[in-house]
């Protein structure tokens, strides 16, 4: 339903669709950071899985386990920070979720008002209309001296 009439209400619900548009738009923006951070950490854990799998072969000689050593120090700081990064990506992601949740709350409340609005407007109109129904009615019937 759309308002009619001015006012200021026309433009509140502008500008609760365009606060709406835009939490989306955040959102999407922070999702898609959030895959990013969750696909680095995956490839960071699987590079120290992979690492770990050859230095841990039969096949390894001293020289492969001594670099899996000192690799793997700088490996779990950075796997460290990826998980870091992520979390903060899921806050900030669940911050967004509550941003456009409270934009699309405002959203509804002024559609609600809107439309309670328009139906006054109707019934308004509706009363007027009966009156001047109720008034023409009166004018044409015959009074009782006229019977």
């Amino acid at each position: 339903m759309t308002p009619q009439g001015s006012g200021a209400l026309p433009a509140v619900l502008r500008l609760r669709r365009l606060g709406v548009d835009e939490s989306r738009r955040a959102l999407a923006a922070v999702l898609d950071t959030e895959r990013s951070a969750a696909a680095a950490l995956a490839e960071a854990e699987a590079a120290i899985a992979r690492e770990m799998r050859q230095a841990a072969s039969l096949d390894a000689g001293d020289l492969a386990v001594e670099a899996f050593g000192r690799w793997l120090g700088p490996a779990q700081a950075e796997t460290a920070r990826r998980r870091e990064a992520l979390e903060a990506a899921q806050a900030e992601s669940t911050r967004a979720r509550a941003v456009l949740a409270a934009a699309r709350a405002a959203l509804r409340a002024a559609e609600a008002l809107a439309e309670r609005q328009e139906a006054e407007r109707e019934a308004a109109a509706a009363r007027r209309e009966q009156g001047r129904l109720d008034e023409l009615g009166q004018t044409a019937r015959p009074g009782p001296q006229e019977e």
